[in-house]
């Protein structure tokens, strides 16, 4: 019985040894011949599932990104320990969308708009002493939501690069993202009646009522019947 037992426990050893070493290995383009060593100060950050929609590929290495490799949906960077991480996608050719994010990462909110999530095996782990307070910061088993303009780069624990899932700001591009500044594109001033505030002033210009004036709007009669102009412009 314990022969059985002991053949059938070096049987699984040996599958699961097989699975890992038939799992695809990440593309290390930094451990290549001929690329430099890594000096102590720097550190390999990677983006995974970046589309080719958000990428500029003319991105040549500066001052945040010392050297930049790119394949498929990868963006592999060598750059400094405590580096601002937007800084440094940015200058590697990676751009942010400026949309809005969607639960259950964050509340709809413009400061999300750099939002990624970062590989962090303990992540979401139940045995973690901070369990609690990990799953009321949302996320996934593994992967930590961070906002890059206020991320430094830095090694989780346990783990050789820092990889951050770009898949939330692609799932905004294919959502079909229009950039906000566009609605001050054209003849967006003819549309604005400054004034009055209560968010009335931007308001849609009404057509002129008898004597050039502005009919007063029903049920608004806190608003001044100069529909938003200001007074010094209507004295006669």
């Amino acid at each position: 019985m314990r022969a059985r037992t002991a053949l059938a426990a070096a049987a699984f050893a040996a599958a699961v040894d097989a699975l890992s070493s038939s799992s695809p290995t990440r593309w290390r383009p930094y451990l290549e011949p001929g690329a430099a060593p890594l000096k102590d100060s720097q550190c390999v950050v990677r983006f995974v599932n970046v589309p080719a929609s958000a990428l500029d590929a003319s991105a040549r290495p500066s001052a945040d990104c010392f050297e930049i490799w790119r394949r498929g949906g990868d963006v592999v960077i060598v750059t400094g320990k405590t580096f601002s991480l937007l800084n440094v996608a940015v200058s590697a050719g990676i751009g942010f969308p400026r949309g809005k994010l969607k639960a259950p990462y964050h509340q709809d909110t413009m400061s999300d708009c750099c939002l990624v999530e970062l590989e962090d095996p303990q992540w979401l782990d139940p045995a973690h002493p901070r369990f609690e307070w990990m799953t009321e910061q949302g996320g996934r088993r593994g992967f930590r939501p961070v906002r890059a303009c206020d991320t430094r780069v830095e090694l989780p624990p346990g783990c050789d690069e820092m990889v951050l899932d770009f898949t939330i700001q692609a799932g905004v591009l294919d959502e079909g993202f229009v950039d906000p500044a566009k609605r001050f594109e054209g003849d967006w001033e003819a549309d604005f009646v400054g004034g009055s505030g209560a968010g009335r002033q931007y308001q849609k210009l009404r057509p002129l009522g008898a004597a050039g004036r502005m009919p007063e709007p029903a049920g608004e009669s806190a608003f001044d019947t100069t529909g938003g102009a200001a007074p010094w412009d209507v004295i006669q």
